[in-house]
């Protein structure tokens, strides 16, 4: 089964994201080793895009070692 982690602010989409995601095979996760991240890019203080290149900065290290 698929893990997929949801980084959303608003409780409801989030809610209804991971009973999407559960009816269709996934696994929804918190704070667990994922397969698949799924993030709002609005998020209050720090867009997603910005925390999106800080998870990519070190697997991008990595694969260049």
């Amino acid at each position: 089964m698929k893990r997929i982690q949801i980084i959303e602010d608003d409780e409801a989409i989030r809610t209804e994201l991971q009973i999407l995601l559960a009816s269709n095979g996934y696994m929804p996760v918190d704070d667990q080793p994922c397969d698949l991240i799924l993030m709002d890019i609005n998020l209050p203080g720090e867009s997603g895009l910005t925390r999106c290149r800080k998870l990519r900065r070190p697997l991008i290290r990595r694969s260049f070692s």
